[in-house]
């Protein structure tokens, strides 16, 4: 098991870290947007060893994302659970990284302002 470390919500490259946790696309697939890797690595999660499994190295928590997310309900619940699934004194709880590292930000060659 790992050691857990620091919670730093404005470190770009601790959120960049916990994105490219998502790279192995069998364990975290067509999930909505609204669970998106840079949606759970901005509220401090990573994906765990198994399917559908979100873990925290700051507070050790695990959060196991339903398979069914077609209906609302479910879909709404799991995405309260990336703000509330973690220990009770994790910093992550009301500390999540600024929505602008979940911004696809592109050279100007591709479109977006210089």
């Amino acid at each position: 098991e790992e050691a857990p470390e620091p919670c730093r919500p404005h470190s770009r490259d601790d959120f960049l870290r916990r994105v490219h946790s998502f790279s192995n696309a069998r364990l975290w697939f067509a999930k909505p947007a609204v669970l998106s890797p840079p949606q759970c690595a901005r509220h401090g999660w990573r994906l765990g060893a198994a399917a559908d499994t979100l873990v925290c190295r700051v507070c050790l928590a695990e959060f196991k994302c339903p398979t069914s997310l077609d209906d609302p309900a479910a879909l709404s619940a799991a995405e309260g659970l990336l703000r509330t699934a973690h220990q009770p004194l994790c910093a992550w709880l009301s500390n999540p990284s600024p929505e602008s590292f979940g911004s696809l930000l592109l050279p100007a060659r591709f479109g977006a302002a210089p």
